[in-house]
């Protein structure tokens, strides 16, 4: 029989994209992890309405550019992202804010939804990124 570990690893081999989702074994005989299983619920419902406050969203941004600078999707010139913002909560929507460009690289949009999540959670929640140029 495999281990919860084993399905665990095939279960993000198989879909790498959800990662970020929260994955609870319970079992029907007996009920056991219901208790864990509604806990989770619950926090991830909390993950979903959290609201990031301007400035440390900026800070973040700071850091982030240090790190790694934005690839552009098209066109001749680097994109320059000038902000983030959060939109709204439920699912959490950010708009990101270039000064030049055509548009961000998917690979440097998967790098944002990273930081976003390393800096502030968002355990079990899309999130979805919009680009202003």
């Amino acid at each position: 029989t495999k281990t919860a570990d084993e399905f665990t690893k095939y279960i993000h081999a198989k879909m790498t994209f959800l990662k970020w989702a929260p994955i609870v074994y319970t079992t029907a005989n007996t009920g056991a992890n219901i208790q864990r299983l509604l806990n989770t619920i619950y926090d991830v419902w909390l993950e979903r309405n959290k609201i990031v406050d301007d400035k440390a969203l900026q800070k973040m941004l700071e850091k982030m550019l240090k790190k790694m600078r934005p690839v552009q999707a098209r066109g001749p010139e680097r994109a320059h992202i000038r902000s983030i913002s959060q939109e709204r909560a439920n699912p959490p929507i950010f708009r990101i804010f270039l000064k030049r460009g055509k548009g961000l690289h998917f690979s440097y949009l998967r790098f944002i939804e990273n930081q976003l999540r390393e800096n502030f959670g968002f355990i079990g929640s899309p999130i979805v990124l919009r680009v202003e140029d």
